[in-house]
């Protein structure tokens, strides 16, 4: 004789456990996907909100083009950011000097090596300035011309 002859009731509670343990599983796998679809919702609008502020980036970088360029056009800017606009003027004015440093030095390589390229030592490299000579007269000049 099995024990669930024997005992009747136990057969009946157990079902009963089996039963609630099968509900609470998908209770909890419907609560499981439902959290993954909020974390999914969430991110999309984690990254919504991370394209719009890269937008903002780029109209502040155009904004910040057009009064630089009104700056070195008319001279005209306020004078909160005439410091800025200096700055810009002074870091194109090293790029210019770098560009003409290694046009230099590569021309030098071509005429002393033939056309091979090698490879230029810090030591063989003309010596960069230590700070920009009368850069701070840009917005400064341009005035001076019109009046």
């Amino acid at each position: 004789m099995h024990v669930w002859e024997e005992f009747p009731d136990l057969e009946v509670e157990s079902m009963g456990f089996f039963d609630d343990l099968g509900k609470q599983a998908a209770k909890l796998a419907n609560t499981a996907a439902s959290k993954s679809a909020e974390m999914i919702e969430i991110s999309k609008m984690k990254l919504a909100v991370k394209n719009e502020e890269n937008k903002i980036d780029e109209l502040y970088l155009e904004i910040g083009a057009a009064i630089y360029n009104r700056c070195s056009i008319d001279g005209d800017v306020p004078d909160d950011v005439k410091d800025f606009c200096i700055e810009v003027y002074n870091r194109k004015q090293t790029i210019e000097e770098l560009n003409a440093k290694i046009q230099h030095l590569k021309k030098r390589d071509a005429e002393n090596n033939g056309d091979d390229w090698q490879t230029v030592t810090p030591e063989a490299a003309p010596a960069a300035e230590e700070e920009p000579k009368n850069r701070t007269e840009f917005t400064i000049s341009i005035k001076k011309e019109e009046e």
